[in-house]
C-alpha cells in the first residue's frame, strides 16, 4: 500500500436531495473511499448553494465539503466512481501540499533580534526645502 495524502473534495450534488439523501451520499462516498485503501478525516455538508454558472440544467446545487486520505493511485479511480453516482453533478478533489508547522523550514534571519523592535516614537523624516532662486 503506498503513502496516503491528504485531499480535499468539494461535490457538487443535486439541488433536489433531502438530508437523508445527502447523508446516504455522503456514506456512499466514504464507502468508495475505503474501498480505495482510504479514510474519511471530515464530512461537511455546506448545504445548497446557487452555482456559478450552469451544469446541465441545474443552477443550483448541495455542496459537501470532505477531507480524506487517499493513495494517490486511487485519485482516478475516485473520480471515475463518483462520476457514475446520478445525484453527484460535479467532484472536485485537490490535495493538500502545505505541509504541516512541524515540517515547515524557519525562516533565515540574518540578525539576532528578527523582528526589530519596537520604539515608541518612530523615526520622523523631515524635508529640507531649498528656497534659493
Amino acid at each position: 500500500m503506498s503513502t496516503l495524502r491528504d485531499y480535499t473534495a468539494i461535490l457538487i450534488a443535486h439541488p433536489e436531495l433531502n438530508e437523508e439523501a445527502v447523508l446516504k451520499l455522503q456514506a456512499q462516498l466514504g464507502e468508495l473511499v475505503a474501498r480505495q485503501g482510504g479514510q474519511v478525516l471530515q464530512n461537511v455538508s455546506l448545504g445548497k448553494r446557487k452555482l456559478s454558472y450552469k451544469i446541465g440544467k441545474w443552477s443550483e446545487g448541495v455542496y459537501l465539503q470532505v477531507q480524506l486520505k487517499l493513495p494517490p493511485s486511487a485519485v482516478a479511480e475516485l473520480k471515475r466512481t463518483s462520476s457514475l453516482i446520478e445525484s453527484v453533478l460535479r467532484l472536485l478533489l485537490v490535495q493538500e501540499t502545505v505541509p504541516a508547522m512541524a515540517e515547515r523550514t524557519p525562516p533565515i534571519v540574518d540578525s539576532p533580534s528578527f523582528p526589530p523592535e519596537r520604539t515608541a516614537d518612530p523615526p520622523r523624516f523631515v524635508a529640507e526645502i531649498d528656497d534659493r532662486p
